[in-house]
């Protein structure tokens, strides 16, 4: 059975819960954790416990189906109901089973208390819950309760959500880590070889000394959509310069716990991410052939879309010839000739998304 992680603020009981898969911390003077709570009054005894209650004139809560959301490294399931008058607490009965299985289990069943109209469900996994909830009130004999609400679902299933839970984003602080150590080290005015560089793997522009104002930092967003979010190493010129102002020099994405380097850029190859969520590549070999290439993005890899490219023809080649195609990328022989003018209606369309960096 996979392990229920579940967030309950107990009457009296101070409980930290840490991010998904860590371990449960209570204060200290509790003598079991709230781990071992919750298996205490876990299945068969807990569906006993909810066979023969105790009935007193206290109202049902009345409980909303479960709402899936973010949690920290993790997804939760959110339950709500109204609050009951006199009553001192809830006790919560949960059923899990995996999602899209036939039948809820008891022997997968938990009993917990509450004080709060509210209980959170924090998993990895994709599971389908049911619960139930009934008021309490404590008296001199022990506590009364009311009779059992009507049963409401909720499900962590979310591929999205689920992904990005499941995503070990220290993937990403080691390499922000690297760049940062490369920097101190420029800094320090220490001499990188190329054999080391190609071992880094990152872009040629973080060897560049900076002096006062430092342009380079970092931000994650996710580009496709699949709830991983992509690491964007990049570069914000102080002078607000078009070309080197929202550059991106390195992305990064994570796939299979695996950190992938999707590509870096340089002064003359240089990526931008444009506001339709397209990725722009200019590059230049000379004065007369330059190069406007834009990229889908999606699962760690960028697609040509359509390109538009000079080339330069005559003595000194200075007759500028403008080409396009689609799907590919700047290919004379499968290309069409263009008019300056449609050649520049292509680039011209894309506007430069604003990325704010960290700094290093």
């Amino acid at each position: 059975m996979k392990k229920l992680m579940i967030i309950a603020i107990l009457a009296g009981l101070t409980v930290n819960m840490c991010a998904c898969g860590k371990e449960t911390k209570a204060s200290a003077d509790v003598s079991t954790s709230r781990v071992e709570q919750v298996t205490a009054s876990s299945g068969e005894e807990a569906y006993r416990n909810i066979q023969s209650p105790t009935y007193a004139p206290l109202v049902a809560p009345e409980i909303e189906d479960g709402v899936t959301r973010e949690g920290d490294d993790c997804v939760e399931v959110y339950f709500e109901w109204e609050a009951v008058d006199e009553a001192d607490g809830y006790e919560v009965f949960v059923q899990q089973k995996d999602h899209g299985a036939d039948k809820f289990s008891d022997d997968d069943a938990v009993v917990e208390e509450t004080d709060e109209t509210s209980y959170v469900i924090s998993t990895q996994d994709a599971m389908d819950y049911e619960i139930m909830v009934r008021a309490y009130k404590d008296s001199d004999d022990g506590k009364i309760y009311s009779v059992w609400s009507l049963k409401a679902t909720g499900t962590s299933y979310d591929e999205e959500l689920l992904t990005k839970a499941r995503t070990d984003y220290s993937l990403y602080d080691d390499v922000i880590e690297k760049v940062s150590d490369v920097k101190r080290r420029i800094a320090n005015g220490d001499d990188i070889d190329y054999t080391e560089r190609d071992n880094l793997d990152i872009s040629v522009l973080f060897y560049q000394p900076t002096d006062g104002y430092d342009p380079f930092g970092y931000t994650r967003r996710d580009l496709d959509g699949d709830g991983v979010e992509e690491l964007i190493l990049g570069y914000n010129s102080a002078s607000g310069d078009e070309y080197f102002s929202n550059l991106i020099l390195d992305l990064y994405t994570i796939r299979d716990g695996q950190l992938i380097h999707v590509f870096d850029g340089w002064e003359r190859n240089r990526y931008y991410l444009t506001t339709d969520g397209m990725i722009e590549n200019q590059g230049a070999d000379s004065f007369d052939c330059s190069k406007w290439t834009y990229y889908t993005y999606e699962n760690g890899e960028i697609t040509p879309f359509e390109t538009v490219f000079t080339e330069g023809e005559g003595e000194l080649r200075s007759n500028i010839h403008w080409y396009y195609s689609q799907g590919m990328e700047p290919y004379k022989d499968y290309s069409n000739e263009i008019s300056d003018y449609e050649g520049r209606s292509v680039t011209t369309k894309y506007v430069h998304q604003s990325l704010d960096f960290t700094p290093f």
